[in-house]
């Protein structure tokens, strides 16, 4: 598989520096031996030491009680500020020379070491290697090349041999991993496997009664790994020349990491539960259990001979020294100068040992509270925050100091003008936005941010620093926004900058703040944006300050939608109406007035014809869009005041807004139909006082055609409006739609005197049973009596018969003969007129009539039929006998039927009683 490379150039500027300032730990001499420090292995208050003669030795360190004046100390060894001491143990053992003495003034602790048990002869040669179960209390080394058990009971001496593991003969290092387990009971276990390395080969063991059993399948592999760690399902293993990762959930299979550069002397750390530390010469890399190699890396001085985890730092031996970093974030925080440390092992949290060939110290964590403020000065917060984590502290004091330093920190990285970061960290701890938008001098009231206060001075940002701070602020306030507009609550509790800098507990009022520093943000960055913002239903801007800002920045039009989201519509149409006369504003002309009244709507109404009648006189056509555009506000808008309106403001506009909202919107209310050919009728007769003839007949063509189209108007109200003296078309299609068939066909052929137009009247007006066309024929043949020819107000005197009359009225009979009354055209026809003229129409009179006679003849038979067949069904239905006896039961309630009371028999022939027919039913 493909090697995966650490990054070349990940390598933090402090990586090599001189010792820092900052003070991590404070080593404390522990021990001198006369013997050669190979190994130490630290667990609980437990020291043990494995040496190259093969000795073991197990010491108990712990604090020293306070010496009173001329007493001796007991049978200890006591460290940093104690006398040299002479040992009766046989080992030599004394502190080393040139330590501290003890005073008042130090307030370092005394450390005693006590010499528990050792065993000169634990094995022939080196022991390599140490690792320890305090829960079964076993020991497990690698010494004289193979893996043996030992028990670490105190009840014991001598570190009694438990087993060995004869298969792993040849080894070169192994690797322990613990899991623990918690059972329902709350009883806690621990699994113990154990990982070999036997020449080119893995093993792998758990720990069961008392002895190693194997685990896996031996892994074979291309050379012998020098060092190994286990974690979860993953080994991580050093060669010569590179690093590879065994998955133990995938096969076994084998995965190349990265080699292990110049010095090819491969190192591994377990940093945690999830983490590898690898190095390469001066360098090391962090990977995951998946072997995914983490960003982060640490440099060293020098190639490191040993490490050791304590969170949040990684302690690495290199010459004469102990180099303390932090690998998150990496920085190097101390050099310890200790002669010659050799190797490097961590105890409980905060507590190291360092050895030498001959030499143990003991590095003791300054106290959190004491490192806090100095990494603060040194503004290294991140480090700061990952001790306040650790701490032991409540956790309540632990998160607010957190939220301190987090704070300190984001208000740094403001300074450093890495705004994005800043901001991210800010929304993170819920600090108050207003607190954040008073670090830019000019986007909070002067008063307002008079009352805050910053940890620090604020930088004054240049122009291209300035533009990039108010960007990444637009975006953490519109984050902000969203988080406080999906609370329920009205109330919020953020967090201050500063402490003792007050907050803002209205999440209204917080609102108003970050909505009105958006718009002033938009402003300097994107115009565009600040109309998004103002024509949401739910912007909480500042009215006066918003106003005050648009008003500066000349944002006339921002201004009208402030004004209209705010419901201040007044407000907004006077600025439209004051800059309508203004050619150099963006506001110029009707047009945006009139598409601000056609939004408002019928609650509005008095508003629109304030507004509205400026705009008719104006620009009639613009003015009458405010009430005819198709929009559902406008189309609700109560068409009978409007029409009140406009008949006192603009009469010529009536009209076309009648004619819109009739053939337009389908209206069919009578009184806007009436009053459309009313204000028809006044338009003609205003234009023929004005001799506009032109005008006349297109408004005449107009009227004709609804009078023709219309069947909602009310003829009874409206005829007797119209003169009588004109408009003798109009008068004869309104008599028309009162089904007054003699008066219109006199009006076409007495007063119109239009044949063609009668007719046209007859065909259109005609419905079976009509006789319309039988009076037709009768005022071709005759005129009309007097009484309504005065009604009609057409002059005797100048009244003549139609001419060719009698041909009309033939051709008529010929056409539509089958649609007159025979008789009454008989009568009406004059003696004269030749039978042949009239044989067509006799012979179609003749068989319709037949034919009606013999259609009503056939449907008296079947009618009679039909009684028929339905008295046979009678008949047969009564004759059916049905006997119910006291010994038949009902069907629903199986109760028997007696004299009294009435049943029910159903088609299938089951009987119920009456009062059980619905439950019948469903039988």
């Amino acid at each position: 598989m493909k090697a995966i490379m650490p990054a070349p150039n990940s390598v933090e500027p402090s990586a090599v520096t001189p010792s820092m300032v900052h003070t991590a730990y404070i080593p404390c001499p522990l021990l001198r031996l006369p013997l050669n420090i190979e190994c130490i292995l630290a667990y609980d208050d437990y020291l043990l030491v494995g040496t190259k003669q093969g000795h073991l030795l197990m010491y108990h360190v712990f604090p020293a009680p306070p010496v009173r004046n001329g007493s001796t100390p007991g049978p200890t060894l006591a460290a940093h500020g104690s006398p040299p001491l002479s040992s009766s143990n046989g080992m030599g053992l004394a502190p080393p020379s040139g330590t501290p003495e003890n005073n008042s003034t130090n307030p370092e602790p005394v450390w005693s070491v006590q010499l528990m048990r050792t065993n000169k002869f634990f094995s022939k040669k080196t022991i390599v290697q140490l690792a320890a179960v305090p829960e079964y209390s076993i020991l497990v080394a690698l010494a004289d090349g193979i893996i043996s058990v030992h028990d670490l009971d105190l009840a014991v001496t001598n570190f009694p041999a438990i087993c060995s593991v004869s298969r792993t003969k040849g080894a070169s290092a192994f690797t322990m991993s613990l899991v623990k387990s918690q059972s329902l009971t709350g009883e806690t276990s621990v699994a113990v496997r154990v990982a070999v390395a036997v020449r080119k080969k893995v093993q792998f063991y758990y720990w069961k009664n008392r002895k190693f059993h194997e685990l896996f399948p031996d892994v074979s592999l291309n050379d012998t790994p020098k060092t190994l760690a286990w974690v979860r399902d993953s080994v991580c293993l050093g060669f010569k020349s590179d690093y590879k990762l065994i998955k133990m959930n995938e096969k076994q299979a084998v995965v190349d990491l990265f080699p292990t550069g110049k010095n090819q002397e491969p190192r591994i750390t377990l940093i945690n539960q999830d983490e590898f530390a690898l190095s390469q010469d001066e360098r090391t890399s962090f990977i995951d259990c998946q072997g995914h190699l983490k960003i982060n890396s640490v440099g060293w001085s020098e190639v490191p001979q040993s490490l050791a985890p304590d969170e949040p730092f990684l302690l690495g031996v290199v010459a004469n020294q102990v180099e303390v970093k932090a690998h998150r974030p990496g920085l190097s925080i101390q050099n310890l100068e200790l002669p010659k440390p050799k190797v490097i092992c961590s105890a409980e949290s905060g507590q190291v040992y360092v050895a030498s060939a001959s030499q143990i110290w003991r590095l003791r964590m300054v106290p959190v509270s004491t490192q806090i403020p100095q990494l603060l000065r040194e503004k290294q917060f991140e480090l700061a925050i990952t001790l306040s984590n650790i701490s032991d502290e409540n956790v309540e004091e632990q998160t607010r100091r957190v939220q301190q330093i987090q704070t300190l920190y984001a208000f740094d990285l403001f300074c450093a003008k890495k705004f994005e970061e800043s901001f991210e960290v800010f929304y993170k701890l819920n600090t108050d936005a207003s607190h954040v938008v008073g670090l830019f001098h000019d986007l909070l009231p002067q008063e307002f941010r008079n009352r805050l206060s910053y940890p620090d001075k604020l930088p004054m940002l240049q122009a291209r620093d300035y533009e990039s701070g108010v960007k990444a602020l637009i975006e953490y306030l519109t984050k902000v926004r969203h988080h406080l507009n999906g609370l329920a609550v009205k109330g919020i509790s953020p967090l201050p900058i500063k402490e003792k800098v007050v907050t803002i507990s209205s999440k209204r009022q917080m609102l108003q703040i970050i909505d009105t520093t958006l718009v002033k943000c938009y402003l300097k960055t994107n115009n565009g944006l600040v109309q998004s913002l103002l024509r949401l239903s739910e912007n909480q801007c500042h009215l006066e300050e918003t106003e005050r800002i648009l008003y500066k920045s000349n944002k006339y039009d921002d201004l009208v939608i402030l004004y209209r989201t705010r419901g201040l519509h007044r407000k907004a149409l006077a600025l439209l109406k004051e800059h309508s006369q203004d050619r150099n504003s963006p506001l110029h002309g009707p047009k945006r007035t009139v598409a601000y009244l056609q939004d408002l709507g019928p609650d509005h109404l008095r508003v629109i014809f304030e507004y509205a009648t400026w705009v008719l006189e104006e620009n009639e056509a613009d003015g009458l869009s405010i009430f005819t555009e198709d929009l559902s506000e406008v189309e609700s808008l109560p068409r009978g005041n409007v029409l009140d309106f406009l008949s006192r403001v603009k009469r010529s506009t009536v009209i076309p807004y009648l004619r819109h909202i009739i053939l337009e919107w389908k209206e069919s209310n009578t009184i806007f139909h009436n009053s459309l050919i009313l204000n028809y009728k006044d338009q003609i007769m205003s234009a023929w006082s004005e001799k506009n003839l032109p005008r006349v007949e297109q408004l005449r063509s107009e009227l004709q055609d609804f009078l023709r189209t219309s069947k909602n108007y009310t003829g009874e109200i409206v005829l007797p409006v119209f003169p009588k003296n004109c408009l003798d078309e109009e008068r004869a299609i309104l008599l028309g739609s009162l089904s007054k068939h003699r008066a219109a066909l006199t009006m076409y052929l007495y007063r119109i005197k239009d044949v063609a137009k009668a007719k046209d009247y007859c065909q259109k007006a005609f419905i079976p049973g009509s006789q319309v066309y039988s009076v037709f024929i009768e005022l071709l043949l005759r005129p009309p009596d007097t009484t309504l020819l005065r009604e009609l107000c057409i002059d005797q005197d100048s009244l003549q018969s139609v001419p060719h009359g009698l041909e009309h009225c033939l051709e008529v009979l010929q056409n539509h003969g089958d649609k007159v009354d025979c008789p009454t055209v008989l009568r009406a026809i004059p003696d004269h007129v030749p039978l042949e003229r009239l044989g067509r129409f006799l012979s179609a009179s003749v068989e319709m009539r037949i034919s009606h006679k013999r259609h009503n003849q056939i449907l008296h038979g079947l009618t009679h039929a039909d009684h028929l067949q339905l008295q046979e069904r009678r008949v047969l239905s009564e004759s059916n006998i049905l006997i119910v006896s006291d010994h038949d039961v009902c069907r629903v309630c199986h109760k028997r039927f007696k004299n009294q009371g009435a049943i029910v028999r159903f088609p299938r022939g089951h009987v119920v009683h009456y009062s059980c027919q619905e439950k019948g039913a469903l039988l």
